[in-house]
């Protein structure tokens, strides 16, 4: 007689149920039901010391987690310190703000045209992490030459080739964060908030770092920062194909739909009122007479308000559809350049940089939020890309020139006062895109939600 099979043991007094809970970001759709089970039990036989170890999946998610936030750390710590402190070196080889203006427009041109091309190939062959790891070590490549380039032509050519290729990198971890949460559950603000921990401390230590040794030193910190991240791309979680792949369907097909055109055009609007802010915040700081450790601190402090909100931005908006989040950011942006337009004093300083907090973050995730609803699983890269190329692409680099053409002619305060301008705009086509959404019920795909 064979032996009885044994028992499976049953869930009862001694066991674990683990219910994930749906918390930022976790799709509740049909598409996770068929690919996770969200209850899973571990019986763990308390009277005869066994334990179980904790599923593999869940392990799985946490390193995949904790690679992500890792690459959204090293990412933002080379924007910590490139942000602050490349045009300030720039203008200290003397080159003119019109030239500085050419530059940061240059690479906002290469944030139009990288985050497509890369995106776009994503989508075709399902292989983005080895186009991130590409991306990654070709823009360590590109700014190590601009380490050794000192004429307006040579730093032009370098630094548009390392935005070319870094820029790729940011569209494709995001898709890959929103699609592990769909997948496996998770919250994004706690995966997103490591890249500002990233840009505080290197905004903070470059400041402290900058006063005590020469300029040039943040350039060399930008290389290795780029290098660690190159190697940190190998572990990027793989793409997942999602069971609705179509060849030949590309995201511009989309753009038909007037309520994603106005989306796509507040963001765009948006990035062009933070040109004044991203070119020459720090140059207009060191104007009015403020230290670079002050000018770091006051970099570091937007961020940590910015990390607070990213944190809690489920409580404070859970009942906000994310329309209504991208108004109220438009409608605080205009507040933060009116303030910097009038007020050079610490205390408004100090005010309009925590407000970042707002601007940035609660419009950064509100954004993502809706683009995950709206834009198929299939497309899911080029979605993001589209939303860069059209956002930190040409409307930075219209806000950026803009801002280098105009900072001479009229003035630091009169170049914010035109930005808060840029921002009631962006304002009245966010109002615009919320009530044709709700008009068309949002065009919420059901495969795609965000933050909950």
């Amino acid at each position: 007689m064979p032996p009885a099979p044994a028992k499976r043991p049953s869930a009862g007094l001694g066991s674990i149920v683990l219910r994930p809970r749906l918390s930022h970001g976790f799709a509740k759709n049909k598409y996770n039901r068929r690919a996770v089970k969200l209850q899973i039990l571990l019986p763990i036989n308390i009277v005869a010391g066994q334990k179980d170890p904790a599923p593999a999946f869940m392990k799985e998610n946490s390193n995949h987690s904790s690679i992500l936030s890792l690459t959204y750390f090293l990412f933002f710590a080379i924007l910590g310190v490139f942000l602050p402190y490349f045009n300030l070196y720039c203008y200290h080889l003397d080159f003119s703000s019109r030239q500085i203006g050419a530059l940061s427009a240059a690479m906002a041109l290469m944030k139009i045209v990288s985050p497509v091309v890369w995106s776009h190939i994503a989508d075709r062959a399902w292989s983005r992490r080895d186009i991130s790891v590409f991306t990654s070590a070709a823009s360590a490549g590109a700014f190590l030459l601009c380490l050794y380039f000192t004429g307006f032509l040579p730093m032009l050519i370098g630094i548009s080739l390392y935005s070319f290729f870094r820029t790729a990198v940011i569209p494709l971890v995001e898709a890959t964060t929103w699609e592990m949460i769909e997948l496996r559950g998770g919250n994004y603000g706690q995966i997103r908030v490591w890249g500002s921990v990233g840009f505080i401390l290197t905004s903070w230590i470059g400041g402290w770092v900058l006063d005590r040794f020469p300029l040039k030193t943040a350039l060399y910190a930008i290389f290795v920062l780029l290098v660690l991240l190159a190697a940190v791309s190998f572990r990027i979680p793989p793409s997942a194909r999602p069971a609705d792949a179509r060849k030949g369907e590309h995201i511009f097909s989309l753009l038909g739909r007037r309520d994603l055109f106005l989306f796509i055009a507040t963001c765009a609007w948006m990035q062009i009122s933070h040109g004044a802010y991203y070119g020459f915040f720090t140059i207009y700081l060191e104007e009015s007479g403020y230290s670079r450790s002050f000018i770091g601190a006051a970099w570091g402090l937007s961020v940590i308000c910015e990390v607070v909100l990213l944190m809690q931005y489920h409580r404070w908006f859970r009942r906000l559809r994310p329309e209504t989040v991208l108004i109220f950011s438009c409608v605080v942006a205009a507040w933060r350049w009116w303030i910097l337009g009038s007020a050079e004093s610490l205390p408004f300083i100090l005010l309009a940089q925590a407000m970042h907090a707002v601007t940035f973050a609660a419009f950064h995730v509100a954004s993502w939020t809706y683009l995950n609803k709206t834009v198929p699983a299939r497309l899911r890269n080029s979605g993001q890309g589209l939303l860069n190329a059209s956002s930190y692409g040409l409307g930075g680099m219209i806000g950026l020139g803009l801002s280098g053409f105009l900072y001479d002619s009229i003035g630091p305060k009169n170049v914010f006062s035109l930005a808060s301008v840029f921002a009631v705009w962006a304002a009245v086509l966010a109002v615009l895109h919320y009530f044709l959404s709700r008009r068309k019920g949002s065009g919420v795909n059901p495969s795609i939600t965000g933050p909950q």
